[in-house]
C-alpha cells in the first residue's frame, strides 16, 4: 500500500480559509463603515433636534412678545414720553442748530442776569459731537463780584438744563 497525496485537498483548504477570511474581512468593512455610517447620521439627526429645539424657542418667545404686544406698546409710549419730556427739559433743543444756539445764549444771558453779572458778550465756538448728542460750546466774557460770578456758575450748574464747563 502506498499513499499518495493529492495536492488538490491541500488547494481547496487555503481556497476555503481564503473565502472565510474574505467573508470575514468584507463582514468587518461593513460592520466599520455602518458604525460610522450610524455616527455620521446620529451628529446630523443631534444637530438637526438642537436647531427644531432653539427654533422652538424662538417661536415661543415670539409668542410670548405677541401676547404682551399691548403691554410693550404701552410701555413704549410711555418711555417715548418720559424721554421727550427729558429731552426738553435737560437739554438744549431747537429745530436747528443756529436756533438752539441762540436759546443757549439766552439762557447764559437770563441766568447772567439773575445772578447781577454783568455778560459783555458771548461768542459761540464750534460744536463738538458725543454719539448723536451736539455739545455746544459758548465763550462768555462777565463782569462782576467775585460773589455773584460764584452765584452765575452755581445756578447754571443747577439749572434744569444739562450745562458743562471746561
Amino acid at each position: 500500500m502506498a499513499f499518495t497525496v493529492s495536492p488538490k485537498p491541500l488547494d481547496s483548504l487555503k481556497s476555503g480559509r481564503t473565502r472565510m477570511l474574505l467573508a470575514v474581512a468584507v463582514v468587518l468593512c461593513l460592520v466599520v463603515a455602518g458604525y460610522y455610517g450610524w455616527r455620521i447620521y446620529a451628529g446630523y439627526v443631534a444637530s438637526l433636534d438642537e436647531r427644531i429645539e432653539a427654533t422652538r424657542s424662538q417661536y415661543e418667545k415670539l409668542i410670548r412678545l405677541v401676547q404682551n404686544s399691548n403691554e410693550y406698546e404701552e410701555l413704549n409710549r410711555v418711555l417715548g414720553k418720559f424721554e421727550q419730556e427729558l429731552t426738553q427739559k435737560r437739554f438744549i433743543t431747537g429745530s436747528t442748530l443756529p436756533i438752539a444756539e441762540a436759546r443757549f445764549q439766552t439762557l447764559v444771558n437770563d441766568l447772567g442776569a439773575a445772578a447781577d453779572i454783568n455778560i459783555r458778550s458771548t461768542k459761540v465756538l464750534p460744536h463738538s459731537t458725543e454719539g448723536s448728542i451736539v455739545l455746544l460750546n459758548l465763550s462768555i466774557s462777565a463782569r462782576g463780584e467775585i460773589g455773584a460770578i460764584k452765584d452765575f456758575l452755581q445756578t447754571m450748574v443747577a439749572s434744569e438744563s444739562l450745562i458743562l464747563f471746561k
